[in-house]
């Protein structure tokens, strides 16, 4: 029998698949914030530095998406 993908979590009950989310602005298997933009906003401070460290770790250039939230919109 196959094992199941462990998907680690945070204290505040966040999963690798939050991250991932706020770092593509997508969610592949709906199993993060889904299209609850609220949610994503709220969850930015908490998970900001978890993403940023993902992002660089990946090698990647530029910002992730969750970097959006970080600027002050009247929305």
């Amino acid at each position: 029998m196959p094992r199941k993908k462990r998907i680690s979590r945070t204290r505040l009950g966040y999963t690798s698949a939050h991250i991932f989310q706020l770092c593509v602005g997508f969610d592949f298997f709906h199993d993060a914030f889904r299209d609850n933009i609220k949610a994503m906003r709220q969850a930015w401070p908490f998970l900001r530095s978890q993403v940023m460290e993902t992002w660089k770790s990946r090698g990647r250039t530029g910002q992730p998406w969750g970097c959006r939230f970080d600027k002050k919109t009247s929305a």
